[in-house]
């Protein structure tokens, strides 16, 4: 069987919803959950099951717009917007470079740079993010198109993430 966008657009869709559930369950038994936490490290350290409750509870706590309808609709449009203008940066930028992807492949980009992000990685994420770009690339263009006008592409968002971080930092 052959992954085809369509496939792994539900895919993702799939992983992220079945994510978004486990932080309602989540959220909807915080009190269960910082009681198991308490008395499974409580067994070692009493003062350590108590600090790490408190971060349970502190978690679920930053979890209270799910109930709120305002909230949560207000969590979802700029969670919606901000991944739409991020993959349609995405494209536009391998456009530019003379890559032609389709938007469903910037979007792919960009989750697995994101993924990539979760990594370990030195100062400025330099590596990581080369990594995670190339191999993202290379899913959907030839070696010659990847090492080419992709090493551009990957160049030129790199300077741009770090920019753009920069800046936000200073400011």
């Amino acid at each position: 069987m052959t992954l085809t966008d369509d496939h792994a657009i539900a895919a993702a869709a799939a992983t992220f919803t079945l994510a978004f559930a486990a932080m309602t369950a989540f959220y909807l038994l915080r009190d269960r959950a910082r009681r198991v936490v308490r008395a499974v490290i409580g067994v070692v350290s009493v003062r350590f099951a108590d600090y790490c409750s408190g971060m349970v509870e502190r978690l679920a706590e930053s979890l209270a717009f799910l109930p709120s309808l305002r909230r949560f609709g207000a969590f979802l449009r700029d969670t919606v917007l901000y991944w739409a203008l991020a993959a349609l940066g995405q494209y536009c930028l391998l456009r530019a470079v003379g890559l032609a992807p389709t938007f469903a492949e910037a979007s792919v980009t960009l989750g697995v740079v994101m993924l990539g992000s979760l990594l370990p990685a030195g100062p400025g994420f330099f590596g990581a993010y080369q990594v995670a770009m190339y191999t993202s690339l290379a899913m959907y263009h030839p070696e010659a198109e990847v090492l080419g006008k992709g090493a551009v592409f990957v160049f030129v968002s790199y300077v741009g993430w770090v920019t753009i971080n920069a800046t936000s930092g200073v400011l």
